[in-house]
């Protein structure tokens, strides 16, 4: 005869105890694992780790609409796109705090692709969970001042120079100075524009522009001051034109100079200035007094022939006045005129000019 198995009440006691201290026990690792959960997703470094996502090269274009990039007027939003794509593509995306703005309550972080810096994120409160710990979102992202280095452009170009962007032309707020081209001071009363040249300057670009730069009588020149430099050009027809008239003033200059030529003369080859120049010019009467004398010229030639406009050209004149006195004794000037011409009546006359040597 088989035994009934009894439970006595001890039994059913303990193995009801165990049983609810198994499911205590269960729940509270269940409610702590939950809490470390809420714990470590209330943490700023980790949501700023899931927001990293974002700067990768397929997102990051969609990051910068939302937070644009203060940039030149000449760049295109697919320029900066690109530059920025190309910055965070196959590199490793990291953070660091902000030292100096980065606090509990305010987390703001750095973000790096690779060793550089491409943007400042930062986060924002936005509630609590059921736990109590902070809800993070990314409240703003400023991509101005990181990312790719920025380009300048500077320009200089003759007044009258036509200079394009991109295509455009080149808007006059970009103007940073003008400088006028030596000796022409006092030529307003005799040309319709004064020669000068203008500096233009961009700066905050994140692609370096297609700058052109057109006019006549310009040529472009090397400058390491300048990333695109222009300059006045020669004019070799006009200075066939003008060949006699710039040497016969010249001559006539080196008569004078030495008691041989006509003061009336020589002004009728001037205007202004260089008239004023001539007719103070002391003692010329006292050279070589009571000598006979003999002169000629020689090594003759104009040089770097500069066309400013329809009404202006500059030129430099240089010679050796050769004076012969006493049959046995003769004395050389070499001489170097900087010139400065201006048209008027249909007459190229000399405006001003700078005597260099003799």
């Amino acid at each position: 005869m088989k035994k009934k198995f009894r439970i006595n009440g001890f039994a059913a006691f303990l193995l009801v105890y165990a049983s609810f201290l198994i499911l205590l026990i269960t729940c509270g690792l269940y409610y702590v694992w939950n809490l470390l959960i809420d714990y470590e997703a209330g943490m700023p470094d980790v949501n700023m780790e899931k927001f990293l996502v974002e700067f990768e090269a397929g997102n990051i274009e969609t990051l910068l609409s939302k937070y644009p990039v203060s940039v030149n007027e000449y760049d295109t939003e697919e320029s900066v796109e690109k530059a920025y794509v190309s910055m965070v593509e196959n590199q490793e995306l990291t953070y660091k705090k902000l030292t100096g703005k980065y606090t509990n309550a305010t987390p703001v972080y750095e973000i790096y692709a690779g060793d550089d810096i491409i943007a400042v994120a930062s986060l924002s409160e936005t509630g609590k969970n059921k736990h109590g710990f902070s809800v993070w979102d990314m409240a703003n992202v400023t991509f101005d001042g990181y990312g790719p280095v920025r380009e300048s452009v500077s320009i200089k170009v003759p007044g009258s120079a036509v200079v394009t962007v991109n295509g455009t032309v080149i808007d006059e707020k970009y103007l940073t100075e003008t400088q006028p081209v030596e000796m022409t001071a006092s030529l307003s009363d005799y040309v319709e524009w004064v020669p000068e040249y203008k500096i233009y300057r961009l700066e905050n670009l994140i692609q370096m522009p297609q700058v052109e730069v057109s006019g006549d009588y310009i040529k472009e020149v090397s400058d390491t001051e300048y990333t695109v430099a222009y300059d006045f050009d020669t004019d070799e027809s006009l200075k066939e034109e003008a060949g006699n008239r710039i040497m016969a003033m010249a001559h006539e200059y080196g008569a004078y100079i030495i008691n041989k030529g006509n003061l009336g003369t020589l002004k009728s080859y001037m205007v202004g200035k260089a008239r004023e120049y001539v007719s103070n010019i002391p003692a010329v009467w006292a050279y070589l007094w009571n000598e006979e004398y003999s002169f000629n010229f020689t090594n003759e030639e104009i040089g770097n022939f500069v066309r400013y406009g329809e009404d202006c050209f500059g030129c430099e004149v240089s010679y050796t006045l050769n004076v012969f006195y006493r049959t046995t004794r003769s004395i050389s000037y070499d001489t170097h005129i900087r010139c400065m011409y201006v048209k008027k009546d249909g007459m190229w006359y000399l405006a001003d000019f700078i005597l260099e040597n003799e």
